[in-house]
């Protein structure tokens, strides 16, 4: 296994440095002293490549106020306009595609000398599997270890959600029903379960060093897999930016639709906006519905800032992104919430997450006393800061990262 930090590194000599002024437990052994020295000393070149809602983009922030070197390769998780260093961005058509793969070619051979490069799925660019297995090639050739996010589908996780033996309910299907997405998007899932989908799949798990998993439901499908070469680490939220607001005792209470339309119907959030509008028209002096669509990341934030309520989606088990950035502002979130994510990152108290089961229908009849509740919309607002900053906090995320690099590349 190659070592982390390169022999007669910057990184190495400066870690060294410091292990005269640095005292460590007794308990730790070898290996654990050298981790504990390069996780709170040294400094990295760390290459991200690909994104999706700023997970890589938040991470590499935290990262480089501890001095480390960071470099963002993405399409700025396309219009969400998140944070890059390098944009690589595929326009449609043929044209366009021609044009992504040769700036693919001319990026991708210049990002050398890195310690690590983490890849934010099995589909870290817009391309074909057989030209993913040149990227990766060169990404390996030219630098460190290289590990995997688990932030989206692929050939493994479709399967599972389509088998349905390990959640008891996702965007695909659940019960012998379908979901929105099932019934519109049966081309995207053939996609994804190409004979093509599976080899890559496979050569690309041998292939990195190690993977890291975003949320739960990732977690739950590639963990037989991976097993110890696999690490959770939720997604990073900087509370520091985003401030609190609590929700005021009285006044309208204003309801925001959140709808990406790359994933709208993944998140059943269409059919969640209908049911809402039921009870915005039942209590239109009560209620005030909003909706933003394809917004970009900044003005979705102050959009949101001004409401109560985030309708996020309904076919997750956990909160994402959207929900988690929501809550650290106070919001109270429709979105995932079972049991299982909260006995999962070890939260025994805190239920801050109006979680709607799909399987159970009337929506808008289930919601509509829980909305009605502001001393309840308070507690929950109140619980969803505390939440976030207990486990989504991103300096938190970027401890939980760089203990999973270490471990992995032992």
């Amino acid at each position: 296994m190659r070592p982390l930090y390169g022999k007669g590194s910057v990184a190495l000599k400066r870690a060294s440095e410091a292990v005269a002024e640095f005292r460590l437990p007794a308990t730790l052994d070898l290996n654990d002293r050298l981790s504990t020295i390069f996780t709170n000393f040294a400094v990295m070149k760390i290459l991200f490549v690909g994104d999706y809602s700023g997970f890589h983009a938040s991470l590499a922030e935290e990262l480089r106020r501890r001095g480390h070197q960071c470099t963002v390769v993405s399409d700025g998780s396309t219009f969400m306009d998140t944070d890059r260093d390098i944009t690589l961005h595929r326009q449609p058509g043929f044209v366009g595609s021609v044009k992504y793969l040769y700036n693919a070619c001319r990026v991708i051979e210049r990002l050398r000398g890195y310690d690590v490069v983490q890849l934010i799925n099995a589909h870290f660019l817009r391309l074909r599997p057989g030209r993913l297995s040149y990227f990766l090639n060169g990404l390996k050739r030219n630098n460190g270890h290289v590990f995997l996010s688990h932030c989206s589908t692929d050939y493994y996780y479709a399967k599972a959600m389509l088998a349905g033996n390990v959640l008891e309910y996702s965007e695909y299907g659940f019960d012998g029903r379908q979901t929105e997405f099932t019934l519109h998007c049966s081309d995207t899932i053939d996609s994804w379960l190409l004979p093509v989908n599976k080899v890559w799949a496979d050569t690309l798990y041998e292939e990195v060093d190690g993977a890291v998993s975003a949320l739960y439901e990732y977690h739950k499908v590639w963990q037989p897999i991976f097993g110890d070469r696999l690490n959770y680490v939720g997604i990073g939220v900087d509370t520091r930016r985003l401030a609190y607001s609590p929700i005021p005792a009285g006044g309208p209470l204003r309801v925001l639709v959140a709808i990406k339309p790359n994933t709208a119907p993944n998140k059943g959030i269409r059919l969640l906006h209908k049911e809402l509008r039921k009870l915005q028209e039942r209590y239109p002096d009560e209620i005030e519905l909003l909706v933003a669509e394809g917004l970009p990341l900044n003005e979705y934030l102050r959009l949101a800032d001004s409401c109560h309520v985030v309708a996020d989606q309904i076919y997750s088990y956990t909160p994402a992104t959207n929900a988690l950035q929501s809550m650290a502002m106070g919001k109270v979130v429709i979105s995932g919430g079972e049991e299982e994510y909260y006995r999962f990152i070890g939260e025994e108290k805190l239920r801050p997450i109006i979680n709607l089961d799909p399987r159970h229908d009337n929506f808008a009849d289930r919601l509509e006393p829980i909305l009605l509740d502001r001393a309840d919309l308070q507690r929950r607002s109140r619980e969803g800061r505390r939440l976030v900053e207990r486990h989504n906090d991103v300096r938190i995320v970027a401890d939980r990262l760089l203990s999973a690099w270490e471990r992995m590349a032992k």
